[in-house]
């Protein structure tokens, strides 16, 4: 029987540049960790994982082979016995026929003293999400909306659905909307047309799952106990089964919340935040009952929204929270995007744009991380609107690591490492760009996007819809 051997960790002198996390371990990231976690015998924190395990894997993947290039008589014989070991890909599997994908090459502005064009080419990076960081009057939201136009009238098929969060100025702007041909939802006007408990099949394990997963969704908004987690599950597969043989096998909310008051007068409990929560929904009638589930939207990849969350009173997060488990879930049972390998560029069916991200992100939605770490591959892109550079790297999961295009305006911090991180820069740069950030004229931005080889970011002016669209 051979013997376990433990992790053998190493700290070499290596330097070099930073690298990002997923672009190692992409939507493999959880096995990654799990079978790490399994070879140390432990559980690992995510410091002790990407600080300790992950990178001793890949600085000892370095030595070797710089030893290996080290012992080969010159660079090429090296790579000509690398090719060796590779396997043979069949001609017909490495040309495998789909549709012509075209580059999505997006204007983003034009550099400062040049004005040399600035171009994201989002479906041809290792991950096309995107942040926009700047204070209110840096022409965010006026960036934001010409790029979106820009997607929705030079590329087919390309949808978005855009959460309005704070002053609702993106659905109430006609010549925006009939750009895009979005439709706008607002709420509270009327409910949002989707129900978050229909699901692509009811047997027992599906229910079960589900009900774990919006417990998960609402535990997001407003923390819960483990009682309460445990008594919403329970309300909601008991409204399921209510439901077991009626034409609609899904519940409401109305009919979730009037489980929970059942469960809670059987466990001779009190209303609490959970209850009230759920009363909440209920009575601001924000998502369709039974009677009105004839119109719901079916897919929302498909779709081209604008959801106007700016006039609720409360619930935003956790209405905003729903729409992202239902695309999570849409999105999971879908089938990978194509690439097209002549372009290498992969179709992107829709954008999910976040306003007003700082609102979310300290939340830890599992969904809204999910998203970003594993949708990808299936043609999502995820573009966070926020006011600080502070606002991406939490606790329990670093946004940084997958934002592949950052454009920084006006707004101010005191963290330059945070600026380090976003535009991918040294960090002696990041320190002389924080005072800098602080003055910066409408509209401009420093971007991690290069327009010079060699340089450590782009300073550049952001183009605004307001002026390419007059």
């Amino acid at each position: 029987m051979q013997t376990k051997q433990p992790l053998q960790l190493s700290s070499p002198d290596i330097t070099g540049k930073e690298f990002n996390r997923y672009s190692v371990t992409g939507e493999f990231d959880d096995v990654m960790k799990a079978l790490t976690a399994q070879a140390a015998g432990r559980k690992l924190t995510e410091e002790e994982f990407v600080g300790e395990y992950l990178k001793g894997h890949v600085d000892r993947g370095v030595q070797l082979l710089a030893t290996e290039i080290g012992e080969t008589e010159s660079i090429d014989v090296f790579w000509s016995r690398l090719l060796e070991k590779l396997p043979i890909i069949p001609h017909e599997a490495q040309t495998a026929k789909v549709a012509s994908i075209k580059p999505i090459n997006l204007l983003v502005g034009e550099e400062i003293g040049t004005g040399q064009p600035v171009i994201c080419s989002i479906n041809q990076a290792t991950n096309p999400h995107m942040a926009i960081v700047g204070i209110p009057g840096s022409g965010k939201t006026q960036f934001i909306k010409k790029l979106l136009a820009d997607v929705r009238t030079q590329y087919e098929g390309v949808n978005f659905i855009f959460l309005d969060y704070a002053k609702g100025d993106v659905a109430g702007d006609p010549k925006f909307i009939q750009k895009t041909g979005a439709r706008v939802l607002r709420l509270p006007d009327k409910p949002l047309p989707i129900n978050p408990f229909v699901l692509p099949s009811y047997d027992q394990a599906s229910v079960r799952f589900a009900a774990e997963e919006k417990v998960e969704s609402l535990h997001s908004y407003q923390p819960l106990g483990a009682v309460q987690k445990g008594l919403l599950s329970r309300a909601i597969e008991a409204a399921y089964q209510a439901r077991a043989n009626e034409d609609l096998p899904f519940p409401d909310f109305e009919t979730v919340y009037q489980q929970l008051k059942t469960v809670y007068e059987e466990e001779d409990k009190s209303d609490d935040t959970l209850t009230e929560v759920l009363r909440k929904l209920t009575a601001f009638h924000l998502f369709p009952n039974l009677q009105e589930c004839n119109n719901l939207v079916d897919n929302l990849t498909e779709e081209t929204l604008v959801v106007d969350l700016h006039a609720l009173p409360a619930l935003r997060e956790l209405v905003a929270f729903c729409v992202i488990e239902k695309l999570y879930r849409e999105l999971k049972a879908m089938p990978d995007a194509p690439v097209d390998n002549r372009t290498n560029s992969r179709q992107l069916r829709t954008l999910l744009v976040i306003d007003e991200a700082h609102n979310y992100l300290p939340r830890n939605n599992i969904f809204l991380e999910k998203l970003i770490r594993e949708m990808r591959s299936k043609g999502l892109a995820v573009v966070l609107l926020s006011q600080s550079p502070d606002d991406f790297e939490q606790k329990r999961f670093d946004y940084t690591e997958l934002l592949e295009f950052v454009f920084v305006l006006k707004c101010t911090t005191n963290k330059a490492q945070h600026i380090q991180k976003l535009i991918r820069c040294r960090l002696e740069t990041a320190k002389n760009l924080v005072p800098k950030l602080a003055n910066l004229p409408y509209p401009e931005c420093y971007t991690q996007t290069r327009v010079h080889l060699g340089s450590d970011y782009t300073h550049m002016k952001a183009a605004q819809f307001h002026l390419a669209y007059r």
